[in-house]
């Protein structure tokens, strides 16, 4: 094709990318190809990347036919809104998703989808990829589709490479974006969810329609299906009336129950393995309109991110309960698509990733790949990139040209220059083959205790004078202050909720600890949460979380009468009208708990539930250290000497490298220091030291006085 004229998309005047008028079936583009046959090959050398394939699907009035497709090779720009474009999941199906179909034989006639014919040829394709085909396949027009493991030749690296630059301009110029979430479980698909009388793929579907249309009923909502043997298509809207939108906020506010099964649907719909991807963030967020198909229904992408931000935003607390961790992606996906009539979302390229952390790829690189589509504030695709995908350069040159792009630079960063180091350290990465200040962006790494939010971050480091130097390969050398020594470490690792609660007890063996005051709890309370509230936001009253914290003390991960005297002393002294209502009847009461039976109060719940929640989310994979001048340190689970404050809204935990350098180990937060305390003290020569600071602390740490800050520079290895 490398010679051939460019092919022909008709794309009919006044067309609409929503429905046809009065009916349910899809509009999308007429295609009207040239006279010439179809390439003898399946791939031929494209001329240059202007160029590019699409996949023409034949009609088939049998949902079931054998799949042949047409590829042929288009200027991108003579195809701009004349074609539409498939996000996917490209693993989904390669085992458990793949029983639908029999293996093809002479015997039974039955046909899986994991082989097409293309071009004449016949071409092996995932058997997710199939479902999908066969779903979009109109029973009566040719269908022109964008797909990547078909339109891009996978056997030629420089063609991918090329192709992946121009993605962002193929997701935003197509007519629509048809996202492919795979087929309901065999099953489920005959089970009828109870309050919405619909069997599971449509229920599922249709629980998402319900939360939007309950949050807002002026929404015009509705979902379609299509039913498999006749191809019709109906438009369906939610029905207020129904049991499932009646007992919508019991869903969410109770705990894992009765209502379990009424949330099945909504969960296995946002179970689908497509919103793990890391791919399919800019496949969502560069496209001009988005439809979801679910097993034979199909709705609104609108729909999707309204309903996953309407339970991120109002019933947070049970997603972990009900284990629906993908909402949070399937909320960042809508946010960062900025089709939603909020504000957009600014962020930079190191925020990017790390609020991406927790998607998926099958190739490392792709951890970088995948979002370069993406505009940042300080990586343009086209104008300015930050990297060009390199497929030759290995994993770990990548993450070092990347730090080293990014903290040259550092003078152009606002308030937080290093803001990048947060995200490295041996603690986040142990096996790394990089150096200490550079981030690996493992996923599964431990959770970073800086807040997530991008407009409203600590600033540690503020007031001092930016100083990086990059001019080693290996080394990196930056200024900051030497803020204080680690005296003591809990043996506990941040991994569940019990492991809170032990350091909590650990907490109490100090004397120096006895007795608990108000000042104590304030500081636990806000060490443990890293100063984050539930969504992961910073916690601006510094008091909020500490009854939550007493709540979950004495509550205990599972209720239980037998309270801590250490730290019912504490809630003792607090004013009647700052305590939360333990029981219905308080008369029981006494210094060393309460007899009898207590009956908790839900406001008490609730605040145990919210602090182990934030608490849960801020410490993944932390530990708590004991400072020797002053204070609590929540950061890295590994002894190490040395706080340090440098360029950044966080504080590190360093140790000791080797010729005298020095190693990062990761993140902390120290809670008197995360406004500047620090260095202001070292600009005014003084000494710092925090509220637990008392004679007995000094005498347990063996130490005379707290000394005074300086302002010094360290080398990274």
């Amino acid at each position: 094709m490398s010679t051939a004229e460019p092919e022909t998309l008709q794309n009919p005047q006044g067309l609409s990318t929503e429905l046809e008028s009065g009916t349910a079936e899809w509009a999308f583009p007429e295609i009207q190809l040239s006279s010439d046959p179809a390439p003898d090959a399946v791939y031929g050398a494209l001329p240059d990347s202007s160029w590019f394939r699409l996949l023409i699907v034949q009609p088939s009035k049998k949902m079931w036919a054998p799949l042949r497709c047409q590829l042929r090779v288009f200027k991108r720009r003579d195809a701009h809104g004349k074609y539409e474009a498939l996000s996917y999941a490209w693993r989904e199906g390669e085992q458990s998703s793949e029983f639908f179909w029999k293996p093809a034989t002479e015997k039974d006639g039955k046909w899986r989808p994991q082989q097409i014919v293309c071009n004449g040829h016949k071409v092996s394709i995932k058997g997710n990829l199939g479902c999908a085909l066969i779903h979009i396949r109109h029973s009566s027009r040719p269908r022109a589709i964008w797909v990547d493991a078909l339109c891009i030749n996978q056997a030629d690296p420089m063609e991918i490479a090329a192709q992946i630059q121009t993605m962002p301009d193929i997701y935003g110029h197509a007519r629509r974006t048809i996202v492919w979430l795979g087929m309901s479980h065999p099953s489920k698909r005959s089970v009828v969810s109870n309050t919405l009388s619909l069997p599971h793929p449509e229920a599922a579907v249709a629980s998402v329609c319900h939360l939007v249309k309950h949050w807002d009923p002026s929404q015009p909502v509705r979902y379609f299906t299509t039913d498999p043997k006749t191809r019709f298509a109906e438009a369906k809207e939610p029905d207020l009336g129904c049991g499932f939108a009646r007992n919508l906020s019991h869903y969410f506010r109770s705990p894992r129950n009765g209502w379990e099964t009424d949330l099945l649907p909504l969960k296995e719909f946002f179970g689908a393995t497509w919103f793990t991807r890391k791919w399919v963030i800019q496949e969502v967020a560069l496209s001009r309109s988005v439809d979801v198909l679910f097993h034979n229904c199909r709705v609104s992408w609108r729909w999707v991110g309204l309903a996953a931000a309407i339970i991120r935003m109002q019933y947070d607390n049970a997603l972990r309960e009900h284990r629906m961790y993908n909402v949070y992606n399937a909320y960042l996906m809508f946010r960062l698509s900025g089709k939603h009539g909020l504000d957009p979302a600014r962020m930079t390229f190191v925020e990017l990733l790390r609020l991406t952390a927790a998607f998926e790829t099958s190739e490392p690189r792709d951890v970088f790949y995948s979002l370069l589509g993406l505009e940042t504030t300080d990586h343009h695709p086209e104008r300015g990139p930050l990297i060009q995908p390199d497929h030759q350069a290995s994993y770990e040159d990548i993450c070092i040209s990347l730090a080293r792009t990014i903290l040259g630079r550092a003078g152009q960063c606002g308030s937080n220059p290093l803001a990048i180091l947060m995200d490295a350290g041996i603690a986040e990465d142990p096996k790394r083959k990089v150096p200490s200040w550079v981030p690996t962006w493992q996923p599964g790494k431990p959770g970073l205790l800086s807040p997530w939010s991008l407009d409203d971050c600590f600033t540690a480091s503020k007031g001092l004078d930016v100083h990086v130097d990059t001019s080693s390969p290996l080394h990196l050398t930056v200024q900051g202050i030497h803020v204080s020594n680690v005296q003591w470490v809990s043996p506990y690792v941040m991994a569940s909720e019990d492991d809170i609660a032990l350091t909590i007890d650990w907490l109490r063996t100090f004397s120096f600890t006895d007795p608990i005051t108000s000042s104590h709890l304030k500081v636990y309370s806000r060490t443990l949460c890293a100063g984050r509230d539930v969504h992961g936001r910073r916690e601006k009253n510094r008091k909020a979380m500490m009854l939550p914290f007493i709540a979950f003390a004495i509550y205990g991960v599972l209720p239980n009468t037998e309270l801590f005297r250490w730290i019912n002393t504490g809630y003792r002294s607090l004013p009647k009208a700052q305590k939360y209502s333990l029981c219905l009847d308080e008369s029981s009461e006494s210094e060393n708990g309460w007899s009898g039976e207590v009956r908790w109060s839900a406001e008490w719940k609730e605040g145990r539930m919210r602090f182990g929640h934030a608490a849960s989310l801020a410490g993944r994979g932390a530990g708590l250290f004991l400072r020797r001048t002053d204070t609590l340190v929540w950061g890295p689970a590994r002894p190490s000497p040395v706080i340090w404050s440098a360029g950044s809204a966080m504080p590190f935990v360093l140790g000791s490298g080797s010729g005298g350098c020095t190693t990062l180990v990761g993140p902390c937060y120290v809670d008197d220091i995360m406004d500047g305390e620090a260095v202001a003290a070292a600009q005014a020569g003084t000494a710092h030291t925090g509220p637990l600071w008392s004679n007995k602390l000094r005498l347990a740490a063996q130490s005379s006085k707290a000394s005074p800050l300086v302002i010094q520079r360290v080398t990274l290895e």
